[in-house]
């Protein structure tokens, strides 16, 4: 940590979230159901980059989606949607950002910033495309105590 007392979090404000691609692909759909679809499937990956010159925070955020058995790769699966998110946060220019932080940072608040507008996409998908799709988790920080996932929906997994 930079400090005793004083955390990445706590002195940066968010800028923006941009969606910067999305990629989906649905398989076979029978009467408003996709084959194979018996479980949902979520992961996330994200890393942060640090821009001292321009006393900013990037963290970019890869969140992907599939339905159907566990065993299946995402991509064979009866529906797949990823997309890549950019947090930009700005912060003071005199604090340091040690590497440590912002991985922890990227982990833990990039995710969280971006969840409710991956949340808000996926089911605007799946509304298109005239699907139903139960609710995707809120996004619980990591290491924080969390409740078992349901029978039919798995933790998002980094």
């Amino acid at each position: 940590m930079t400090s005793l007392t004083t955390s990445l979090w706590q002195v940066v404000t968010l800028q923006g979230v941009h969606l910067r691609d999305l990629h989906a692909r649905n398989g076979v759909i029978t009467d408003g159901v996709l084959k194979g679809s018996e479980t949902i499937h979520l992961h996330y990956e994200a890393t942060g980059a640090d821009d001292p010159q321009a006393s900013s925070v990037f963290v970019t955020v890869k969140l992907s989606l599939h339905l159907g058995q566990a065993d299946v790769a995402p991509e064979s699966a009866p529906l797949f949607i990823t997309a890549r998110y950019e947090a930009i946060y700005g912060r003071p220019a005199s604090f340091v950002i040690e590497q440590d932080d912002l991985e922890d940072f990227a982990e833990r608040n990039g995710v969280l910033n971006v969840w409710p507008y991956w949340r808000e996409l996926t089911h605007s998908l799946f509304g298109r495309m005239d699907l139903s799709l139960p609710p995707i988790p809120l996004f619980r920080v990591p290491g924080a105590v969390q409740a078992p996932p349901s029978a039919d929906q798995d933790a998002p997994t980094r």
